[in-house]
């Protein structure tokens, strides 16, 4: 909406600004987002969660696309008197473009990753492969002829699949609960949050 309206104003002839008010309050805003921005970064350390980082991302995006707005209305309001006075209309229009462009990139990424979970698409890279490292690498120690994962991610919940053929042609229930036990806490040191279930097949 920022990027449509500033250019759709500018299209227009642009704006007289109120420079004076405006670099008052684009000050007050720059320590209104940091300081939110530091209460979010704070219960992220805490908690984990994604829309607490989604959060703490878009204050500190609010604060570094502020900050040089602010810059420029200042310089702007030194130059408003002089030959070079006529850009004043068009600052705010120009500097909300170029940081919308710049940008836009994180809200869409948050958008792809959130329509991802809701569909139960596989997990980033990041996320899953941290895992493959952790538990394949128990193949042996655990008995197996062969051993995949299949991982989703919804929320802060990582569910891990594991699906296990044994070398053996039977496995007793007491094993196999030490079995997942295993595999579990083996998880769970990948990410505390984790939700691991074994299933047994013949691969």
């Amino acid at each position: 909406m920022a990027l449509y309206t500033s250019l759709e104003v500018m299209l227009s002839g642009g704006r007289e600004p109120a420079l004076g008010i405006m670099t008052v309050y684009v000050a007050l805003a720059v320590a209104g987002c940091l300081i939110l921005y530091g209460v979010s970064k704070s219960s992220l350390k805490k908690f984990g969660s994604e829309i607490l980082e989604a959060e703490t991302s878009a204050w500190l995006v609010n604060a570094v696309v502020s900050g040089p707005i602010g810059i420029a209305f200042g310089v702007t309001l030194l130059i408003q008197q002089t030959a070079f006075g006529w850009i004043a209309r068009y600052v705010d229009q120009i500097l909300v473009i170029i940081f919308s462009i710049l940008f836009i990139k994180d809200p869409l990424l948050f958008m792809k990753n959130g329509l991802s979970e809701l569909l139960l698409a596989a997990p980033q890279d990041a996320f899953t492969q941290p895992y493959e490292e952790k538990l394949l690498s128990l193949k042996d120690e655990l008995g197996a002829r062969n051993m995949t994962l299949e991982i989703m991610k919804t929320g802060r919940r990582m569910w891990v699949t594991v699906i296990f053929d044994p070398e053996k042609d039977a496995i007793h229930m007491d094993e196999l609960m030490r079995l997942k036990e295993k595999l579990s806490a083996a998880a769970k040191e990948v990410y505390d949050n984790t939700w691991t279930e074994v299933l047994l097949e013949r691969t």
